[in-house]
C-alpha cells in the first residue's frame, strides 16, 4: 500500500495495495492535497470532531489529523487490501449513488467506540464532478466530546440540575447528556 510515512502537519494519505499507482492516480493524490486546509479547519473548528476525511475512487483515503497508516493497519482499522468502493460499511459506499441517489448530506447511524468511550456518528457529503460520483468528504464526530463542549458548558452556565440537554439518534436512543442527566437517569452509555 501507499501512505504518508511522516507527519508534516498536514493530512495523511492511504492508498490500498489493490490499487496500482498510475500517472492518473498520482495526479489525483496531488490534487487531493488541496483539501488539507478544509480538513484541518473542519477538525479544529468543530467540537467533537475526531477526524475529517476524503475517500475517493481507487481506494484512496486522505484524513486529518495525521495518524500512521502502518499503525492503523496493525490495529485493524485499515487493511492493506481495503476496497472502499466495495466495503458495505465504507463511507464511500454509504454516500454513493446506490445508497444515496438524492446526493444529499447524510448522517450515519451511531456506533459505539470503545477507545473513545462514546457514540460515534459520521456526517458524509458526496462529491460529484461532471455528474460522476468521485468520493465523499466527511467528519467523524464523538457524541461524548460534542456533549462536553456544548451540553456540559450550558449546564454549568445555568447551574441547573433539574433539566437536561441531550443528544439522541433518529430512533430516540439517548447518545449523550450532561453528567447530571446521565447519572439521574441511571444511564451507562457503554450499555447502550
Amino acid at each position: 500500500y501507499y501512505w504518508t510515512p511522516e507527519n508534516d502537519g498536514n493530512s495523511a494519505l492511504f492508498v490500498s495495495n489493490i490499487t496500482p499507482i498510475t500517472k492518473s492516480l498520482e495526479k489525483t493524490i496531488k490534487l487531493s492535497e488541496y483539501l488539507d486546509p478544509d480538513l484541518k479547519r473542519a477538525f479544529r473548528k468543530n467540537p467533537g470532531v475526531l477526524e475529517a476525511f476524503f475517500i475517493g475512487e481507487k481506494s484512496l483515503k486522505r484524513y486529518f489529523p495525521w495518524v500512521s497508516a502502518e499503525m492503523l493497519v496493525e490495529n485493524f482499522v485499515l487493511r492493506r487490501d481495503m476496497d472502499f468502493e466495495k466495503e458495505i460499511s465504507s463511507p464511500f459506499a454509504a454516500a454513493g449513488p446506490d445508497k444515496n441517489p438524492s446526493k444529499a448530506r447524510i448522517w450515519t447511524q451511531p456506533r459505539w467506540d470503545g477507545k473513545e468511550k462514546s457514540w460515534i456518528i459520521d456526517c458524509l457529503n458526496p462529491v460529484y464532478a461532471e455528474n460522476k460520483y468521485r468520493g465523499v468528504v466527511g467528519i467523524e464526530v464523538s457524541a461524548g466530546k460534542l456533549a462536553e463542549a456544548t451540553i456540559n458548558k450550558q449546564q454549568w452556565l445555568e447551574k441547573r440540575r433539574d433539566a437536561y440537554a441531550f443528544i439522541a439518534d433518529s430512533d430516540g436512543k439517548l447518545l449523550a447528556s450532561s453528567a447530571y442527566g446521565m447519572k439521574d437517569l441511571g444511564v451507562d452509555p457503554a450499555d447502550r
